[in-house]
Parts: C-alpha cells; sequence; structure tokens
C-alpha cells in the first residue's frame, strides 16, 4: 500500500503464486510493471498509477488477476494490457507527474 516501484531491470511488481494485492501505488519505468505468471493464486492492483513501462500490467498461466480505478497509460509498444483488460474505473490518461 503506498508504494513506489521505479526503474527496476525486470518486474516492478512480480506475482508468482499465492495471493497479492497492491493498492496505492506509482509503477513507472520498469520492464513489467505488474507482472502475474503463475497456474494459480490470485492477484489485484487497485487504485495506482502504472506508467512508463515495457509492459504495463501483464498476466500468463492460469492466476486470477483484477484491477480497478488504475490509470495505465503510456506503456511501451507492447501496450497497457497483456492478457487483462481494463478493470472498473480505468482510465488511460498522461498522470503529469510534477
Amino acid at each position: 500500500t503506498r508504494c513506489l516501484f521505479l526503474n527496476n531491470a525486470s518486474e516492478g511488481v512480480g506475482f508468482v503464486g499465492g495471493s497479492l494485492t497492491v493498492d496505492h501505488a506509482t509503477v513507472v519505468g520498469n520492464f513489467y510493471g505488474f507482472f502475474a505468471s503463475a497456474s494459480s493464486g490470485s492477484g489485484a492492483i487497485n487504485n495506482s498509477v502504472v506508467t512508463g513501462n515495457t509492459y504495463g500490467l501483464y498476466r500468463s498461466g492460469g492466476v486470477s488477476f483484477t484491477n480497478t480505478y488504475n490509470d495505465v497509460w503510456g506503456n511501451g509498444s507492447t501496450g497497457n494490457y497483456t492478457s487483462v483488460t481494463a478493470g472498473t474505473g480505468s482510465i488511460s490518461s498522461n498522470p503529469l507527474y510534477v
């Protein structure tokens, strides 16, 4: 909760099983913004800003993944969402960092 994940060479947030919820985070400048890859488990990102990553929100495998009320914007040529769709209340708008 209320974390900054900045300029990591791999995942800003990496999830490979179990259960994980990220809330009110800023995830910027990583290879994967939020990476969820597992055969089972559940991951969630809510009320967060995910920008400037190579991949924004990325899911593979059988993991359950939810996202709500996020700003997912400007994430590389691979796009903002990979194998996941924008959740309830999510937008894609420049957050205009100061």
